[in-house]
């Protein structure tokens, strides 16, 4: 069976609304039991934004009953056979083998991927900041994880952002020229020697301001890969990130507001693009929410 989606919905909504009489558990378990798919790509996420446009292909469940007592401990939001896209929660590592506590995101990527496959090869292809949150692309083979990693500078990132201070313009469009050492970045305002273009768009989409206080929500695009860097430039126009304690020591008392919400690449293996989007926690909005 197959849905021309007809607006923007989680897949979740979709499911409660087009099958009205199945429950909410049963629509998770329809979705776990990876019954529809986009373009061939498995979607295993409740959280995955359907878009106006999008087709969406059901089937119905044939497997064993296993599945039902699978544990999960990651949000697959797109899968096929050569990538996976998931979603990172703020303050979760992506890869450090040190901590032996606390798992991180690669850890538990090999996991889900060696259930199915055994012999697969896992690697990070693109990956927010450890405090940073959204959505991160894994590469199940190596062939895959060679071809992406060399599109990173043509994906099309969406950033949603909580700012301090109200932006000079309400929506813009900005350009720099940065040099970097070391993670540290230098901006100049027209181009020189050693300094590379770097630009985004904004749009500001809420105003949160409450007790005297500045906050806006912004919704950034970019298609650089260039970690740390838009959070740099949005301190140097006077609206650094709240909670983020790298560009800005003020607010410590928040976790970063800072989340990678959708991501459109081209995927060289079959020469499609995708477009993966993301719900914004459900703490994102909420103030003095501790830094881990």
């Amino acid at each position: 069976m197959k849905f021309d989606i007809k607006k923007e919905c989680s897949l979740l909504e979709f499911v409660l609304e087009n099958f009205p009489n199945v429950s909410t558990t049963k629509a998770k378990k329809m979705i776990l039991y990876n019954c529809f798919t986009i373009s061939g790509a498995s979607v295993k996420s409740t959280e995955y934004i359907l878009r106006k446009g999008d087709m969406l292909e059901y089937r119905k469940y044939s497997g064993g009953r296993h599945i039902a007592k699978e544990k999960r401990d990651i949000s697959v939001l797109y899968e096929d056979k050569n990538i996976l896209v998931v979603n990172k929660t703020f303050g979760q590592k992506v890869f450090d083998p040190k901590d032996k506590k606390n798992e991180d995101m690669l850890t538990m990527v090999k996991r889900y991927v060696h259930k199915r496959e055994r012999s697969a090869a896992v690697y990070i292809i693109f990956s927010p900041d450890v405090y940073e949150s959204g959505l991160c692309i894994f590469a199940k083979n190596k062939y895959a994880y060679q071809n992406m990693t060399q599109e990173l500078d043509k994906m099309i990132c969406e950033i949603d952002a909580i700012v301090s201070n109200k932006p000079k313009h309400k929506n813009d469009k900005l350009s720099f020229f940065f040099s970097e050492d070391n993670d540290r970045y230098s901006l100049s305002p027209n181009a020189q020697e050693g300094y590379k273009n770097f630009s985004f768009q904004y749009a500001t989409k809420e105003d949160l301001s409450k007790e005297n206080e500045n906050f806006f929500l912004l919704h950034i695009i970019h298609s650089q890969y260039r970690p740390l860097l838009t959070r740099f430039c949005l301190k140097q126009m006077g609206c650094p990130v709240v909670g983020d304690v790298r560009f800005d020591k003020q607010k410590v008392n928040n976790m970063l507001k800072f989340h990678y919400s959708s991501l459109t690449f081209r995927n060289i293996i079959n020469n499609k693009t995708v477009t993966v989007t993301s719900k914004l926690p459900n703490t994102f909005r909420l103030f003095n929410t501790p830094i881990h």
